[in-house]
Parts: structure tokens; C-alpha cells; sequence
């Protein structure tokens, strides 16, 4: 009974995620099968290698996913971040994220804007920074 509840809370983000996306111009739709994998991700009890390899084989299922772009890039970010790496794996998928749709979500451009300040890149920073603060609300 638990895993029905799980499922149909799945399908309802991924129909208000696609509701939103469509009213955007954003009219990829990913499957109930690669948000079921993308939701592995988020589990507590699972390690950070796991997570990332239900992130990358979400996209290896279905490359157009947003959602999936967005959790890989986040991760990618904190990585590079924490461990004091190189941010190119993290900038390549968020800039493929906003190329897909820039009206997904804000958190890209933040993602994006510190990475630039990082690499003293200030002018592509203050235009990232600016599109996160500009970002139309719901």
C-alpha cells in the first residue's frame, strides 16, 4: 500500500512539474520510470556514489529530463565545491539545463553565477546572478 502512495506522489510532481514546464515553453514531459529513478536519489539511506548513479542513469534513460539535468549539476556543483575540484562537469550540465529550457528553475543561474565569480569570470557572474534574481515567480 506504501509503495502505491509513493508512486501516485511521484506521478502528481511529475504532472505539476510538466503543467508548469508546458506553461513555460518547456514541453519535455519525462516518464513516471525515470522520475521513479530520479526519486532514488533522493534517498537518505542511500550513499553518495548511489545517488549519482541513479541521477546519471535517470539521464542515460531519458537525456532531456530537466529534473534529472538539475539533481546532476546540484550535485556536480557540491561536489567540485567541497572538495575543492575543477567546476567544469557541473558548469557543462547546467548550461545544458538552461539551454533545454532557462525557465525551469532559478537555481541553475545561482549555480552558474558562483561558479563564474569563483573563476573570476565577473561579467558572465553578474549575468548569471542577474538572471537568478530576475527569474519570473509563480
Amino acid at each position: 500500500m506504501q509503495r502505491k502512495g509513493w508512486l501516485g506522489l511521484i506521478l502528481v510532481m511529475g504532472l505539476t512539474f510538466t503543467l508548469h514546464a508546458q506553461e513555460e515553453g518547456c514541453e519535455h514531459v519525462p516518464s513516471a520510470k525515470v522520475l521513479k529513478m530520479l526519486e532514488k536519489a533522493k534517498d537518505k539511506d542511500k550513499s553518495s556514489a548511489e545517488k549519482r548513479e541513479a541521477v546519471e542513469k535517470s539521464i542515460e534513460m531519458d537525456p532531456e529530463c530537466l529534473p534529472c539535468l538539475h539533481a546532476l549539476g546540484e550535485m556536480e556543483f557540491l561536489r567540485a565545491k567541497n572538495s575543492d575540484l575543477d567546476f567544469s562537469n557541473a558548469k557543462e550540465t547546467l548550461k545544458n539545463l538552461v539551454a533545454k529550457c532557462d525557465l525551469y528553475d532559478p537555481e541553475p543561474f545561482y549555480y552558474l553565477g558562483a561558479m563564474a565569480y569563483a573563476g573570476r569570470e565577473f561579467d558572465d557572474a553578474l549575468q548569471y546572478f542577474e538572471k537568478f534574481l530576475r527569474f519570473p515567480s509563480d
